[in-house]
């Protein structure tokens, strides 16, 4: 068995937003092969589709798109980076703070530069 990487895109259809929205998901698949492994990643993505009902009244769906993504995930890729995403944060010094409080959760984690 192997471990792969795998990234879900849902569409999140909220009828009480006008701007389109999605979800893109990256989850840990055990599978014998790529194929037996994107074929869970699809399963696990139509389970996952789902409508909640809010407490106005109306519903928010998330609906399953694709998977667009699929790697091998070995101890190789050790230090690979799995994520990255851009932030702008309207205020700097709220978004430091907040970060650097998570940060202390791990008490020997390296500080935060300011």
């Amino acid at each position: 068995m192997n471990w792969y990487i795998s990234k879900l895109i849902f569409r999140i259809v909220d009828h009480g937003s006008s701007a389109a929205q999605f979800d893109e998901q990256w989850r840990m698949i055990h599978a014998a092969s790529e194929r037996e492994a994107l074929a869970t990643a699809n399963q696990i993505g139509r389970k996952e589709s789902e409508q909640i009902l809010k407490s106005n009244g109306q519903s928010v769906r998330w609906e399953f798109i694709c998977v667009t993504d699929l790697h091998p995930f070995t101890h190789d890729l050790n230090g690979a980076e799995l994520f990255s995403r851009i932030e702008q944060p309207d205020n700097e010094y709220l978004y430091l703070l907040s970060n650097k409080a998570k940060a202390q959760r791990y008490p020997e984690n390296e500080p935060l530069e300011a």
